[in-house]
C-alpha cells in the first residue's frame, strides 16, 4: 500500500509508537493503554519525547550525577515548549504524509545565513528542534521552519532563563559581534554606536575566554556547547589564537 494511502503512526503490540516513515522515531515512546490512539496524539507524543531528549541534553542533565533542581523544571519546560510547537504545527500547516522520495528534498537550515550566533548553543539546539517539526511535519516550508526557530529561542528564554543563564551570555554575545564586527543585521547605510562596537570587542574577548574553558574542562558544559566551539576552531579559528586580557575568574 502506498505511505501516501495510509496512516503514519500506529502502535506495536507493546504500545510502543511506530512511524511508518521514519523508523528512527519507532519504539521510543511507550503509549499506556486507555490514552487516546489518534495519529495526532501520537505525533504530539513523539514530538515531546525529543523535547524532553534535546532539553536533557541542552541542561546537561544527562551529566549529573544525582537529581538537582533543573530535574524539577524539565517536565513544565518540556510541555511548555511543545505545547507551542505544537501550536505552529498546527495552525501554519497540516500534516500530510510524504512519499519518500519526497522527504529526501533537503531542508535549507538556518546555518546558510552565516554569523556566529547561528552557531551558539542555542541556536544548534533550536535548529534540532526545527528539524524535528520538519520530519513529523513533512517538511513545511523554510518560513515555518524560521518561526519554529525563532519561537523555540523565546520559549527558552520565558522558562530557562536563569538555568541558560551562560548560554543566553553566549548567544548575546555573538550576536554582538556578528552585528557590530562582522556587520550582519544593520540596515545597509546605517551605522554603529560607539558602545555597539564596544560590546563587540568586549563579545570577542568573551566568547574567545568561553571557548578556551570549553577545551579545557568538555565534560562540564552541553553537547552543543561542544559543537559551537568545534564550529568556533573550525570557521573562525582566531578565537583559538586570541590573547585573552582576564582571566577566567572574571567571566
Amino acid at each position: 500500500m502506498s505511505l501516501r494511502l495510509r496512516l503514519r503512526f500506529r502502535l506495536s503490540k507493546n504500545r510502543y509508537v511506530i512511524d511508518n516513515l521514519n523508523p528512527k522515531n519507532s519504539f521510543r515512546v511507550y503509549i499506556p493503554s486507555g490514552c487516546e490512539e489518534s495519529q495526532e496524539c501520537l505525533r504530539i507524543n513523539v514530538l515531546l519525547f525529543h523535547v524532553q531528549r534535546l532539553l536533557k541534553d541542552l541542561l546537561r542533565l544527562k551529566q549529573a550525577s544525582k537529581p538537582n533542581q533543573l530535574w524539577r523544571v524539565l517536565p513544565s519546560a518540556v510541555v511548555t515548549m511543545g505545547s507551542v510547537l505544537v501550536a505552529i504545527g498546527e495552525v501554519s500547516f497540516p500534516t500530510r504524509v510524504l512519499s519518500r522520495r519526497q522527504r529526501e528534498i533537503p531542508i535549507r537550515k538556518r546555518l546558510e545565513e552565516g554569523g556566529i550566533q547561528a552557531f551558539t548553543s542555542l541556536s544548534l539546539f533550536a535548529n534540532d528542534l526545527q528539524a524535528i517539526i520538519a520530519d513529523l511535519y513533512d517538511n513545511p516550508s523554510c518560513v515555518t521552519l524560521g518561526s519554529v526557530h525563532n519561537a523555540v529561542l523565546e520559549t527558552l528564554r520565558a522558562c530557562l532563563s536563569e538555568p541558560l543563564r551562560d548560554l543566553w551570555r553566549e548567544y548575546d554575545w555573538a550576536t554582538s559581534i556578528d552585528h557590530s564586527w562582522y556587520g550582519i543585521g544593520p540596515i545597509p547605510g546605517y551605522g554603529i554606536s560607539t558602545e555597539e562596537y564596544e560590546r563587540a570587542v568586549e563579545g570577542i574577548e568573551e566568547i574567545a575566554l568561553r571557548a578556551n574553558a570549553v577545551r579545557a574542562k568538555p565534560e562540564k558544559v552541553s553537547p552543543y556547547t561542544i559543537q559551537f566551539v568545534g564550529y568556533l576552531d573550525k570557521y573562525w579559528p582566531v578565537f583559538k589564537t586570541f590573547k585573552t586580557h582576564k582571566p577566567v575568574a572574571e567571566r
